[in-house]
């Protein structure tokens, strides 16, 4: 005779089954004006930290030719 051990049963979660479910009718309209609120917090660092990367880039650039060098000869 053979024994039985336990039986394991394997099944997939209803949220797991449609994670996007009510993305596209009226999730449309919140997902933009969740971005909108965010982006309020978001954007500003983002704008000073590629203003920031511009301007040390240019210095950069400046600084590697020869008649960019200031205080000499």
């Amino acid at each position: 005779m053979n024994r039985q051990v336990g039986i394991y049963e394997y099944g997939v979660s209803p949220y797991h089954l449609k994670p996007l479910k009510g993305l596209f009718n009226p999730g449309i309209g919140n997902n933009i004006v969740r971005n909108a609120r965010m982006a309020l917090f978001v954007l500003p660092p983002f704008a000073a930290y590629y203003s920031l990367s511009v301007w040390a880039d240019k210095t950069y650039e400046k600084s590697l030719r020869k008649g960019g060098k200031t205080g000499g000869h």
